[in-house]
């Protein structure tokens, strides 16, 4: 078994966990502004507001680019960790993949939509 087992191990299941992560996320906020979900957002509601702000605006790109970049900090991380046999960078970079892609996702399903 070589130096660089555990780290690997690590690497390969933080990416997994992210990866379905990544999916459940980015399909639900996606489909949180249609009747996807039942019933579409209230126009007044904050949940409307948020989806009329990223249906098309500014926002669509900031969301588009968290939701992107977030699997690509993780992947960077990932093999910066097994490449330098260290610990940090793959824990730093995966907990900044997953708090981005919280951040651009949650308050799609965290905001009530009535």
């Amino acid at each position: 078994m070589s130096d660089r087992t555990p780290i690997t191990l690590v690497a390969v299941l933080v990416c997994a966990c992210f990866a379905v992560t990544w999916f459940y996320l980015t399909l639900s906020s996606a489909f949180a502004c249609g009747p996807e979900f039942g019933s579409p957002p209230a126009d007044g509601s904050a949940r409307g507001r948020l989806c009329d702000a990223r249906d098309g605006g500014a926002l669509s790109l900031l969301w588009l680019l968290g939701v992107l970049l977030a699997p690509v900090l993780v992947i960077t991380g990932a093999i910066l960790g097994v490449v330098r046999r260290a610990w940090r960078p793959l824990a730093i970079y995966a907990v900044g993949g997953f708090v981005l892609l919280a951040f651009v996702t949650i308050p799609f399903l965290a905001i009530p939509s009535r």
